[in-house]
């Protein structure tokens, strides 16, 4: 079983981290945390570690770092499977990617990443990009955070 748990975890945060890197443009970060389901809160953040030129982690350009995090906690005394997990991650134009998941959680366990990545590229467009990170245990009561990025 725990292999089974791992290559949950490492599937499904893969996933997160790949919809989380979509988002990759800057400036004006937040952090949302969300636990509309008390057995299970999510949090999402998007922000410049470095500070970037202006020393404002909430402000980033092309070329710095942007840091994506985010975490499930499992609430409850109890192990929970499966949770269902989805990430969503939307451009300025609109466009988006839904990334779903299920985890296996243990009693009130914490399930973390954090990815730093460079904001540069040629896909990246000016305007804010949102990330919609959710958890719920039946797939109808979520647990729901969103973080907003605007790139500048």
């Amino acid at each position: 079983m725990p292999m089974r748990r791992a290559a949950f975890r490492t599937a499904a945060f893969g996933a997160l981290a790949g919809a989380l890197m979509l988002v990759g443009g800057p400036a004006l970060a937040s952090t949302g945390t969300g636990s509309q389901n008390p057995a299970l809160t999510v949090t999402v953040t998007l922000t410049n570690p470095g500070g970037g030129a202006d020393g404002n982690p909430e402000t980033a350009s092309r070329g710095e770092t942007v840091n994506a995090a985010a975490s499930i906690k499992n609430n409850t005394a109890e192990a929970q499977d499966p949770v269902l997990v989805r990430v969503t991650a939307q451009d300025p134009a609109g466009a988006s990617l839904t990334v779903p998941a299920k985890l296996s959680m243990t009693a009130n366990q914490t399930l973390s990443l954090s990815v730093d990545f460079p904001a540069s590229g040629p896909l990246f467009q000016t305007g804010t990009y949102t990330v919609t990170l959710s958890a719920s245990l039946d797939g109808q009561w979520s647990s729901v955070a969103d973080a907003s990025i605007t790139l500048v």
